[in-house]
């Protein structure tokens, strides 16, 4: 890449604010999606803003801890 300076944009979502108590979801879940929102005619605001932000991503890392018995 020599000295080309590349930047990326991260969003970072974090299940803990997104279903916690001011979060997109927390008015339609208590941590779970019990009906997947294309199912729907009419999404909350901020549920519209957290699909698009989905939606117009280029890529997913997801990550989670590792479960290892201790």
């Amino acid at each position: 890449l020599g000295t080309a300076v590349i930047k990326h944009e991260v969003t970072v979502l974090d299940p803990l604010e997104v279903f916690g108590s001011n979060g997109a979801l927390s008015k339609m879940s208590a941590g779970e999606l019990t009906t997947p929102t294309f199912f729907l005619k009419e999404l909350p605001p901020q549920v519209q803003a957290l699909k698009q932000a989905i939606v117009d991503a280029d890529c997913y890392v997801i990550v989670s801890p590792e479960y290892n018995h201790s």
